[in-house]
């Protein structure tokens, strides 16, 4: 049986699920045959089952599709969208993890596993974007030293 979610994690998920179905609905209205939908059911399956572990990963997983879109101008929509909704945007969310790779890569090591797994899905996410090859080359440079190192 699943255990029961306190106040604060029946918000958390409530906020989740609102933030997600803002970012999925403006998509399907982009991209009308898409997978989106499907997306979208998946959400509301999340959220009617009270899957807050789940929820955090849509979370997650959303605002990076939603962050690394190449077309500006989608961001610049979802980003209004969001903020109208909530009263903060994507610049407030994604400071944290900005703010982790910038210390990990200032500390010039990854110190463990969940770094490692942090940094490759950070690099995942900005591969094909220009305006990030400075960062991805110095990521790819600590994965690189990091598994040479956890080889011997």
């Amino acid at each position: 049986m699943a255990k029961k979610l306190t106040e604060a994690q029946l918000q958390e998920l409530n906020h989740i699920y609102e933030w997600s179905l803002t970012i999925v609905n403006y998509m399907i209205t982009k991209y009308p045959n898409s997978n989106f939908k499907m997306l979208k059911e998946a959400i509301c399956d999340g959220f009617e089952k009270q899957n807050l572990r789940g929820m955090r990963y849509v979370y997650s997983d959303m605002n990076e599709m939603a962050t690394m879109t190449s077309k500006k101008e989608e961001l610049t929509e979802i980003n209004a969208l969001i903020k109208e909704k909530f009263g903060f945007d994507f610049s407030l969310v994604n400071k944290k993890d900005i703010q982790k790779v910038k210390r990990i890569l200032k500390k010039g090591k990854i110190a463990n596993a969940d770094e490692y797994r942090f940094l490759l899905s950070r690099a995942d996410a900005i591969y094909d974007n220009k305006d990030y090859l400075e960062e991805l080359n110095a990521i790819n440079t600590l994965l690189s030293a990091y598994t040479e190192f956890e080889k011997n």
